[in-house]
Parts: structure tokens; sequence; C-alpha cells
């Protein structure tokens, strides 16, 4: 899966290329239709190999870019940018810490999040969190009910408003979608299914898109995020595989899926 986002104006785009190291690459965008500036992290300082895909975040004004390790050891990395281009050193988030998937990054109430799924048996979902990226601590694993979480797969971290969202697609045979939240960081509330009927094998991507409200002072206008509806997609399980989008105001009830149907 790439990652994408939108930085200074720009989109950037992240992918795990299929040359035989499977470097991490990276292009951008000022339109979305004409791409280019692609940079190959395949030497040096910012040396970048993975198994699984890149993740993005844009925070205190710079692009971060964090992977899963190849080799033995599968720690998770990351190192950013201010302009898109000049990147700093690769930096191991954790030297304990490993995953075979993708780390996800959040930054919420003045701390850098980071969750990822654990190579233990039962493939927990954990998150920890720093204050200034260097020191992370707090780390936390959702092995116990209302809120265990295993995965095949990677999990997903979204902010949106007051709220820390995680959500992630379940072992078993069901492979539901389940989502949880926290406004602190480290309180949970319990584990929810997206949809008792709609499944899928990867990881599920979970967005807000919703009301601003213009706050006016003197001389400017500001926006102030609100509520949001949420949307989420996932890859589906028929033979196929097509894509598929829910729209829901809570978070529980949800509208009529759309499915992308052709190429």
């Amino acid at each position: 899966t790439p990652a994408l986002a939108y930085f200074n104006g720009r989109f950037y785009l992240a992918w795990t290329g299929r040359d035989s190291n499977q470097y991490l690459n990276i292009m951008s965008s000022s339109d979305g239709v004409t791409w280019g500036n692609k940079k190959t992290f395949s030497s040096g300082s910012t040396k970048a190999r993975s198994d699984d895909a890149p993740s993005f975040l844009v925070a205190n004004n710079r692009l971060y870019l964090a992977w899963s390790g190849r080799g033995s050891r599968h720690r998770m990395f990351w190192m950013s940018t201010a302009n898109g281009t000049s990147w700093s050193n690769r930096t191991p988030i954790s030297n304990s810490e490993t995953t075979d998937h993708t780390p996800s990054l959040a930054y919420f109430n003045g701390r850098f999040y980071v969750a990822w799924t654990g190579r233990d048996s039962n493939h927990h979902l954990n998150i920890m969190s720093s204050s200034n990226g260097s020191s992370w601590g707090g780390k936390k694993t959702f092995r116990n009910e209302p809120n265990r979480a295993r995965s095949n797969e990677a999990p997903r971290l979204l902010v949106a408003g007051n709220q820390l969202y995680l959500t992630w697609t379940g072992r078993g045979n069901r492979h539901r979608m389940f989502w949880m939240a926290s406004s602190n960081g480290s309180s949970w509330s319990n584990r929810t299914p997206v949809s008792n009927s709609e499944t899928t094998d990867r990881t599920p991507a979970l967005a807000s898109l919703g009301s601003v409200l213009p706050i006016s002072f003197d001389d400017f206008t500001t926006l102030i995020p609100q509520s949001a509806p949420f949307y989420i997609a996932w890859t589906g399980r028929d033979s196929d595989h097509h894509l598929n989008i829910m729209r829901s105001d809570n978070l529980v009830n949800w509208d009529n899926k759309i499915t992308f149907y052709g190429q």
C-alpha cells in the first residue's frame, strides 16, 4: 500500500520498491496529476528498506516517514524533512520493539504516538508515545478485554477532534474491522466492530472529513475543526478484491457501502 500525504502545498507519495533490496521511494506533485522529484532511499544515512509499506505523518511543520526494517530484527525506523527534499538521518524508534508490518504514526496532544503489530504468537497491537521523538515510553499492549486487539496486518492511527483513534482488521476466520479511541492516549474505549458483515484481510483506512467553523478576528479568519463525519475504506475479500468505502457520523451507524467496480 502506498502512503499519501499533503505537506507544504504538495502531495507526497511513498512506496516500497520491487527491486531486490526493496528500497523506499518518494515523489511529489503540486496538483496530484503530474508527479516528479523521485527519490530512492538507497544509500547513506537515509537508506531505507522494508518488506512492507511505509507510512507518513505531517506534524510540527515537518513530514515524517516511518517503516519496518528488513533483516532479522525488523526494527521500526523514521526520518523527517522540513522541505520535502532534504531528510534527516534514519533513526530507530526503538532498539527493542519490532514488527513485520508498517508502523503507524500520529501526533496528539503534544506527543508522538506509534502503533504496531507485535511479533508475538498472538500478534497483539501495541502503542507507545514520546514528547520529543527520541525517548519513547508508556508502551501499552492490547492483550486484555475489553480492548484486546490482534491482527495479521498493520494498525492505523487517526487524530480527529480531541480523540486518537486506532483501527485494525481482526484475526481468525471473520477478519472484521475494529476501532477504539482515547482522549488522553492512555485510557482506551472498548473495542468496537465497524461492521459485523464487512470484512477485509488488509489494514482498513479511517479518515475524517468534516465541517469547519470559521472564527474571525480583526484582520484574519481561521478554521477550527469541529465534529466530522468519518470514512472507512477497505479491500474486499471477493475474488476481485474490490475497494469499498462507507461513511458514518458517529462510527456506530454507517451508510450503505460504495464498491468501486472496474479496474
